[in-house]
């Protein structure tokens, strides 16, 4: 048999298989072979392509084979592990204060939303026509219900407010201190601007969550500012709330002190606590996944509990309605309570991510 044909397959074959002894000349010249197969033209458009794309073709230049490594992914692959790494796998002192902020964070849920259940259920049985039975005396009637009602909401916004400022807290420490470890990385020196202080007390700040996540977006697009937005939005929610609860503690308000400090309060708070339970919805894949995690549940049960508490303080617009929004304040009152329970469950699991924070609990997972 004679050597294969120039242009042959065998023929392209020799110019980038190794010297095997001779072995690559005893292959069969199958050129015949696939000019009847009436595939000629293809292989050809095929072997031209290859061997532009191996020749560094300036047209190809930078297209590659799809998913071959690359020094560049590599380097990549090597930056993404370290930067999650420096969250994952803090110092003792920033690990211990995850642990304590998401403990707190998770109680307070639990507190608070137990008295809200409580206020809210003796609110819709006696705006059902319940009574209790009070001492002798002016107005003791309407005490002891404001004592069952009022008083229970009001210290459950006060752990409400507690909870969602831990949140704000937790995030930004989370932020600081991974964002100071990459500076270091990078740099070989630590950036003092990025100090891990973890118990500064401002929440609002933009600037530097800003400034953070884009730098964090270099490294891995799985971290982004909607933990802290989703934060920022349960706490500017329960610091105008308890504006509702504590006018609720009144009695016989004009019309106008009702709307605008019970209704207008309640409605804009629970709007505040349905974008945040939307924003941890996004954190978790809600919208795209099926449940397949505790924090997959809470978000749905945060989200739920807040439109329900938004349709609460927005049927108070509508006079005769109180019996509809006591309902809605109790239904959304359980659903907080169960969230925050499986809060509680999560953190024994080391997920101190919770909810809000859904990335630090699945890179955890992941190691």
């Amino acid at each position: 048999m004679t050597g294969p044909e120039v242009g042959s397959p065998c023929q392209h074959s020799q110019e980038f298989l190794p010297n095997r002894g001779g072995s690559v000349d005893d292959l069969p010249d199958l050129t015949s072979r696939i000019m009847s197969l009436g595939v000629y033209e293809e292989y050809v458009r095929f072997r031209d392509g290859y061997r532009s794309w191996r020749s560094n073709d300036p047209q190809r230049a930078g297209v590659g084979a799809r998913g071959e490594l690359t020094v560049e992914a590599l380097e990549q692959n090597s930056r993404q592990d370290s930067f999650r790494d420096s969250v994952v796998n803090p110092d003792y002192k920033t690990w211990e204060w995850r642990r304590t902020a998401s403990y707190w964070i998770a109680v307070c849920f639990v507190e608070g939303s137990l008295l809200f259940l409580f206020g809210s259920g003796f609110s819709w049985a006696f705006a059902c026509g319940w009574r209790v039975r009070a001492g002798e005396g002016p107005g003791k009637e309407n005490q002891a219900e404001k004592s069952l009602t009022a008083w229970p909401t009001l210290f459950g916004g006060a752990f409400f407010s507690i909870g969602a400022y831990l949140m704000c807290l937790e995030t930004l420490s989370v932020m600081r201190g991974s964002a100071r470890r990459l500076r270091q990385d990078q740099q070989g020196v630590a950036d003092e601007s990025y100090d891990d202080v973890s118990w500064r007390c401002w929440p609002f700040a933009v600037r530097e969550v800003s400034s953070i996540a884009k730098m964090f977006s270099q490294e891995s697009s799985e971290f982004t500012r909607i933990p802290y937005f989703a934060s920022m939005a349960y706490f500017i929610g329960t610091c105008i709330y308890p504006v509702a609860l504590v006018a609720a503690v009144f009695s016989d308000l004009s019309w106008l002190c009702t709307l605008l400090l019970s209704t207008v309060p309640y409605s804009i708070g629970g709007l505040l606590f349905a974008v945040g339970g939307f924003l941890e919805c996004i954190e978790n894949r809600v919208f795209t996944s099926r449940p397949s995690s505790l924090s997959w549940l809470v978000a749905v049960l945060n989200f739920a509990g807040g439109l329900l508490f938004t349709g609460g303080g927005l049927v108070l617009f509508v006079e005769g309605m109180e019996l509809a929004s006591d309902i809605m304040f109790t239904i959304g009152s359980l659903f907080y309570t169960i969230g925050s329970i499986c809060s509680v469950l999560m953190w024994k699991d080391q997920q101190f991510g919770l909810a809000f924070l859904h990335v630090l609990n699945q890179w955890g997972q992941a190691r």
